[in-house]
């Protein structure tokens, strides 16, 4: 089969033409492959590289010309002018190599379309030494050149158990440059010692029987030691009355190269990852790989005889996607797309398939041969990329928008707050202020719930037994879902440790008990469990952002109604809820989403309609001891106080609250709205400032950077940092490197 017709039949299957371009490339003689209007060379394989002696970017940079003798020129312009289709299919050239040593050889030419271009593939076969032989020939042996002339198998005659004569073509065959290196020789030294016992009980049939004995298969041993699978035909050949033998050898490389490709090309087939099937023209399958019987449940056995659509229709298409695909490759064309099947055990699945179609030598269709590449996993991951970009750019939309709100509001508050110092608490207009206080801390409530979905709130972290906060609620979740709703927990016995803060925690079981409990308004069954796991790589490659690892496991499964698909898409997004307008903000779930990521865990959610809904929360095993819980808040006192405080913060609103506050508590107050402006503030007064009390995040120098400076202008003085925007990297940058405190 040339190159063009086996991509003509086999160019649909990607697998089939890489294993045909390796045996070009790895084909022990020297081929190229010359684009017909420049005979520039496209592409060369391995053993012309060698034999040349230029490299591959060497050819690829030259054209034929360039290995032509320039005296050859001429004549190969001549054959180009002759020749339709501009290269011979054979011929005899000489060929320069890169040391400028002239070889001959025998150029053999297919025609074939490359990369869209006309181009012809050569084979080189270097025939220097055949022409050695044929000038000895010339010289006197007349008898072995009228024998080679007509003979292309390799001969040679046994006489008496010696090799008496031999052609060229066997020359080739075992590597010799002149007749007197075989000739002399026993018949045996020219073959594999391991079929020594066969030819003897040959030689000895031949003898005895005076016939010829059926072609047999061995292998000669040629003068450099190397093996070649021969084609043996023998028979009696009298020369005087003495014992001769006439022996015909065939090199059979070709065909045993072509029955490994053949093997190649099966174990190719059947060691592919994708599914592959090739069924007739009426769409019966005649052979799958096993890939497809590991996709689809169904056995070789089960699915020869039967079409593909009788096994594996899933009922989510209509009748007209079919038509379709048929229509297209009853044309000959290749259909490309994306179908979801049915698996022998009933369950869906999506599969990438290309189908094409196969003509057999008349270019008729035969067969048609689909590739098909289970996609459900690459589906399923990309529906989780998107959720988490959706979730990671709303999370920054609500994170900015928090820290505005945090700034109106400590306005707002404050200035509420103020407002009611001094005033009778029967006043109007104090009730009037504590109207507003409440509603802005209502609001604050909103904010710091957005701040957790965008992961920007303040982390107490410690190392706990999630074990013991669970515990820890049980009174409380009894109370908050009601005497109609059975609570039971299975913790596990392991120590169930973990790094995150105990109070967001105690809000993320919280959370998930309400959301539970609106969904079993006529009563069921709450679960929280405990569980050490291991998630391995295979977990970790079907879902977005998990890492292989220990974790602990918190399960919350309730028996209520469930959720469908666009619902459980949605859950997290903040301010999307199904319960009525004056039952929920939907910032509950995303809440929970924010606290989780912050902890560096991840939440996966299991529900269907009518079925209950399951929330998996995986957190990172912490490996150090657990410690103690914070001591609970107590209450501050009042404060007054003389000292100096330098107040600086770029919001005018914010700073003009500041000031009246701690003014109001007796301290004397220095006043900047940047960096730069307290720098100057504190050069310019001789006086002490005790306690510098700054903003984070500030145009030009922030607070980090004027902490830096006021340690070398003034040491004495303690920094406090306070910021609106409490990502993390800010804390880390502001307070950690600082050594100061955070508010």
């Amino acid at each position: 089969m040339s190159l063009e017709s086996a991509s003509r039949d086999f160019g649909a299957i990607g697998d089939i033409e890489q294993a045909f371009y390796r045996l070009f490339r790895a084909h022990p003689v020297p081929m190229w492959i010359v684009e017909l209007e420049t005979l520039a060379f496209l592409d060369v394989n391995d053993a012309a590289v060698h034999r040349y002696g230029f490299s591959r970017e060497e050819f690829l940079a030259m054209t034929l010309p360039d290995i032509r003798p320039s005296e050859d020129v001429e004549a190969l312009r001549e054959d180009l002018a002759y020749e339709p289709d501009g290269l011979k299919d054979a011929g005899e050239w000489r060929h320069r190599l890169k040391n400028g040593r002239l070889i001959d050889v025998r150029i053999t030419t297919h025609p074939l379309r490359f990369r869209g271009r006309r181009a012809r593939l050569a084979t080189a076969e270097d025939i220097t030494d055949r022409k050695k032989a044929e000038h000895a020939a010339r010289e006197g042996e007349a008898r072995y050149r009228s024998l080679v002339e007509h003979s292309p198998d390799a001969i040679f005659v046994n006489l008496d158990d010696q090799v008496a004569l031999v052609n060229r073509a066997a020359l080739r065959l075992f590597g010799a440059e002149s007749p007197e290196e075989l000739l002399g020789k026993s018949p045996l030294d020219l073959f594999h010692p391991d079929d020594h016992p066969q030819i003897l009980e040959r030689i000895h049939r031949l003898r005895v029987e005076g016939q010829p004995v059926p072609p047999m298969e061995e292998r000669i041993i040629r003068l450099d030691g190397r093996s070649v699978d021969v084609e043996v035909v023998a028979a009696p050949f009298p020369v005087e009355g003495r014992n001769a033998i006439h022996v015909i050898l065939r090199d059979i490389t070709g065909r045993k190269l072509a029955e490994a490709q053949r093997r190649l090309l099966q174990s190719a087939l059947e060691s592919a990852d994708n599914s592959i099937v090739i069924t007739s023209r009426d769409g019966v399958i005649e052979w799958a790989n096993p890939a497809f019987s590991a996709l689809t449940g169904y056995s070789l056995e089960e699915a020869i005889g039967r079409k593909p659509g009788e096994l594996l229709r899933s009922g989510e298409h209509d009748e007209s996607f079919y038509q379709e695909m048929w229509k297209q490759i009853l044309a000959g064309n290749v259909w490309r797309g994306e179908i979801v099947n049915r698996r022998k055990d009933g369950s869906l699945f999506e599969e990438e398939m290309t189908i094409a179609p196969v003509p057999d030598e008349r270019g008729e269709i035969a067969h048609y041969v689909a590739i098909k590449q289970d996609v459900s996993e690459e589906k399923q991951l990309r529906a989780q990329l998107l959720q988490a970009q959706k979730m990671e750019s709303v999370g920054r939309l609500a994170g900015g928008i928090a820290h505005d709100f945090n700034n109106l509001l400590t306005v707002i508050n404050g200035t509420a707050e103020l407002a009611m110092t001094g005033l009778p608490s029967n006043d109007s207009l104090a009730s009037d202020f504590r109207e507003i206080r409440q509603a802005g801390e209502r609001a604050a409530a909103l904010i710091r719930q957005l701040l957790a979905f965008s992961r920007k709130q303040v982390m107490r972290s410690e190392v706990f037994s999630l074990n013991t906060v669970v515990e820890g609620m049980e009174s409380i979740l009894k109370r908050l879902i009601g005497e109609d709703i059975r609570l039971s927990f299975s913790l596990t016995s392991e120590p169930a440790r973990i790094c995150a803060d105990p109070g967001q925690i105690e809000q993320v079981i919280m959370n998930l008990a309400i959301n539970a409990r609106d969904a079993m308004p006529d009563g069921g069954a709450l679960t929280i469990g405990t569980k050490e796991v291991e998630l391995d790589d295979a977990y970790a490659a079907t879902h977005l952002s998990v890492q292989p690892g220990a974790y602990v496991l918190l399960m919350v499964s309730d028996t209520g109604c469930g959720m469908d698909q666009q619902t459980r898409e949605r859950i997290f997004e903040p301010f999307f809820t199904t319960k009525p307008a004056d039952r929920g903000t939907g910032l509950g779930l995303p809440t929970v989403y924010g606290i989780v990521k912050q902890s560096g865990g991840s939440i996966w959610v299991y529900s269907e309609v009518g079925s209950g809904t399951t929330f998996k929360i995986y957190l990172p095993v912490a490996e150090k001891s657990v410690e103690g819980r914070r001591p609970a808040k107590s209450q501050i006192a009042p404060v007054q106080g003389t000292e100096t405080i330098l107040v600086v913060e770029d919001d005018k609103s914010v700073l003009s609250l500041a000031v009246r506050v701690l003014e109001s508590a007796g301290y004397k107050i220095l006043q900047a709205e940047d960096g730069r402006e307290a720098l100057r503030l504190l050069k310019a007064s001789k006086s002490p400032v005790h306690l510098t009390l700054t903003d984070v995040v500030m145009p030009g120098i922030n607070g980090r950077e004027l902490a830096e400076r006021l340690r070398e202008l003034r040491p004495e003085t303690k920094v406090l940092f306070t910021s609106g925007y409490t990502d993390d990297a800010v804390l880390r940058l502001s307070v950690s490197n600082q050594g100061g405190n955070f508010l």
